[in-house]
């Protein structure tokens, strides 16, 4: 089994500063995915389970899927301005797959 957890995703922009596009701070924990995203099943393949817990620093996004596939998506409100920016998240693999490298 893999677990993949996904902290805080942020695009910098350089003219508005920091968005945050996974808005845990004011998601609830449970099961299912943030406010504004969707899931889009890979044909084929069934979608990993997800839920939203908190590891004791804050609500962290849990995806846990072996052999399981899917897109994860939110459409934008608004155009993000052209420009450099950058885009940063984190993530930890709590058990890799034994032909991992």
């Amino acid at each position: 089994m893999v677990s993949l957890r996904l902290l805080l995703p942020l695009v910098a922009l350089a003219l508005s500063g920091p968005v945050d596009l996974l808005e845990l701070s004011s998601a609830r924990v449970g099961a299912g995915i943030p406010s504004g995203w969707k899931i889009r099943a890979v044909r084929g393949q069934d979608t990993p389970a997800v839920e939203i817990r908190n590891d004791g620093e804050g609500p962290v996004l849990r995806i846990q899927g072996a052999s399981r596939a899917a897109w994860f998506y939110r459409e934008l409100a608004s155009e993000l301005p052209e420009g450099p920016g950058t885009l940063q998240w984190s993530w930890r693999v709590l058990e890799a797959p034994v032909t991992a490298d």
